[in-house]
C-alpha cells in the first residue's frame, strides 16, 4: 500500500510539473507572437491597432514591454496608460531618452525620488498631468515625511485609502494581492506595490 501511495504521489507530481511546463510553453509562444504581430502592425504606424494586441493577457516580456512603451509614446499616452499592461524589465533603457521615456522609466524602477525632481521639468504640477503621474505623486505624498511637492487629488486620495485598506480587510497576502488587481490593475499603485508579486504568482 505504502508503495502503491508514493506511485500515485510520484506520478501526480510528474504530471504537475508537465502541465506548468506546457503553459509556460504556451504563454511564451502567445507573447513572441503578440510581438511579432505588434511590430508588423506599428512598422505601418497603426499604433494603435498594435496596441490591442494581447492587451487582455497577463503574460509579457522584454520585448513585448518595449514596443508598448514606443507605441504609447508615439500616441502620446505613456503616462496615462503604460502601467494598464503587465511590465517586464527594468527603466534603464528608457531613462536615456528624456521626456515621457524617461519619467516613466523612473517610475518602472520605483525611484519616485527620481521622478519628482525630474516632472516639474516637462509638465506643471496641476490636474492636467497624466494619470499615472497624478498616482505616483500621490503615492510619494504618502511615502516621504518631507516631500518636495504636495500634489493634492481629493477624489485620488480617496482611491488610494480605500486602496491601503484592503492591507487590513484581507491579512492573508495571496487574497490581499487577488484583490488588489481586481480592483486597482491599471493603476501605478497595483504595479508599486505587488504587480511583480503576483506576477509570480500565477506563473507558478
Amino acid at each position: 500500500m505504502k508503495y502503491n501511495i508514493r506511485r500515485i504521489w510520484l506520478i501526480l507530481s510528474l504530471v504537475t510539473i508537465l502541465m506548468l511546463v506546457i503553459g509556460m510553453v504556451a504563454g511564451s509562444s502567445d507573447v513572441k507572437q503578440y510581438a511579432k504581430q505588434m511590430e508588423t502592425l506599428m512598422n505601418k504606424g497603426d499604433y494603435d491597432a498594435a496596441l490591442q494586441i494581447g492587451c487582455k493577457s497577463d503574460k509579457t516580456d522584454s520585448l513585448l514591454t518595449a514596443l508598448r512603451v514606443e507605441a504609447l509614446y508615439q500616441q502620446h499616452r505613456l503616462g496615462d496608460e503604460l502601467f494598464t499592461y503587465p511590465i517586464s524589465g527594468s527603466g534603464r533603457d528608457m531613462k536615456h531618452c528624456g521626456g515621457d521615456k524617461m519619467l516613466c522609466g523612473y517610475l518602472v524602477d520605483c525611484q519616485l525620488d527620481q521622478f519628482v525632481k525630474l516632472l516639474p521639468t516637462y509638465y506643471p504640477i496641476n490636474s492636467s498631468l497624466p494619470k499615472h503621474y497624478q498616482e505616483a505623486l500621490v503615492l510619494y505624498k504618502h511615502l516621504r515625511a518631507q516631500p518636495i511637492i504636495v500634489f493634492n487629488n481629493l477624489a485620488m486620495e480617496a482611491d488610494f485609502d480605500e486602496m491601503k485598506s484592503l492591507q487590513q480587510r484581507y491579512p492573508k497576502q495571496r487574497e490581499w494581492l487577488i484583490n488588489m488587481q481586481t480592483n486597482y490593475k491599471d493603476t501605478y499603485w497595483y504595479y508599486y506595490f505587488c504587480g511583480k508579486a503576483i506576477n509570480k504568482l500565477q506563473n507558478r
